[in-house]
């Protein structure tokens, strides 16, 4: 038996003993199934894959092409000055190499509501690998594709309620664009303030309310934190003061009903209700305020701003409104 088949017979065996436990390779190491393994006088040695000249594995598609230091990946096509060969654009081949005639791509500036340009924002073609950051003035570009095209935004530590819409059109092509698509600004319907300890915050467009990510919304004019979402609906009034007033939220335990005149405040500044911009305070509709009217509560619609009566005890199916709990923060 020559030594080659003695050992394919030695490898075999040591893997199927690795199913059965006990084997190790030669550092003492248990063997792990789809791990390549070369039989020495000292054991089993673990056989990597296959790397390029700077260690990353080899990637199933890819081209290299062989140099003295090893495999070198080949990313892209280079034009004669060297640079990358981009999707759109359009080229002629010289003697030197491709020449670009027309560079055409995708491209805008990303900003908060206050006009200040976001860098560090990806902007990805949805259904591709096509991706890009903004850079430090908002800008961004990306390679010319045609048909329909989607672009979804991903803003780092971004709450949902400011989150940008999807910029999209299914006509994208060099007759209708010829010199690229130009989305021109695209803005945030919140910015960016300064908090404490140097940290920042997403607040309204105007900057008056401010999320502050623990779950509580607090005016700064007012000087009201508010519950970041309605948590409790279609309750009465004495089970919606019992909730407010044993609520822990925010590192916080003084939270009470709000009033009338607070809830009202709350309707124009616009942040609780869909209809009129981005709901920072979600799920409020209907609410109790903590006045009451003889054997009746006022209840308050923040987004029509319209109050009415309650007793708290009207019949039907989540008749009953809800609370939104409410705190006079430290100024």
């Amino acid at each position: 038996m020559g030594n080659s088949i003695r050992l394919l017979i030695l490898v075999l065996v040591a893997v199927w003993l690795s199913g059965c436990g006990g084997v190790e390779d030669q550092q003492g190491n248990p063997l792990q199934v789809g791990t390549h393994y070369l039989m020495t006088e000292e054991g089993l040695k673990p056989v990597p894959h296959l790397a390029d000249k700077d260690g990353r594995g080899l990637i199933v598609g890819q081209q290299y092409v062989m140099t003295p230091d090893g495999l070198e990946l080949i990313p892209y096509l280079t034009d004669k000055e060297g640079a990358k060969v981009d999707v759109g654009n359009e080229y002629v081949m010289t003697g030197q190499g491709l020449k670009l005639i027309l560079s055409r791509g995708i491209k805008g500036v990303i900003q908060d509501a206050g006009g200040h340009p976001l860098a560090r924002v990806e902007v990805a073609v949805a259904g591709s690998d096509d991706k890009a950051a903004t850079r430090g003035d908002g800008s961004f570009s990306l390679p010319f594709i045609e048909g329909y095209v989607r672009l979804d935004f991903t803003v780092p530590g971004l709450p949902e309620w400011c989150r940008i819409s999807p910029v999209e059109s299914s006509a994208v092509t060099r007759e209708r664009f010829p010199d690229g698509w130009d989305l021109g600004t695209v803005t945030l319907p919140c910015i960016q303030v300064a908090v404490s300890d140097g940290k920042t915050a997403w607040a309204s467009a105007n900057g008056q309310y401010v999320d502050n990510g623990d779950g509580t919304v607090t005016d700064t004019e007012t000087g009201l934190m508010w519950e970041a979402e309605v948590n409790k609906h279609a309750i009465s009034w004495d089970a919606a003061r019992g909730y407010a007033e044993q609520l822990a939220c925010g590192g916080y335990s003084d939270w009470r009903m709000p009033t009338i005149d607070e809830l009202k405040a709350l309707h124009e500044g616009g942040i609780a209700c869909p209809w009129s911009g981005p709901a920072m305070i979600s799920g409020a509709l209907s609410l109790w305020s903590s006045d009451r009217v003889e054997d009746s509560a006022l209840v308050f619609n923040v987004c029509t701003g319209k109050s009415r009566n309650s007793s708290g005890f009207d019949e039907g199916v989540n008749v009953n409104p809800a609370v939104l709990a409410v705190r006079t923060a430290t100024q």
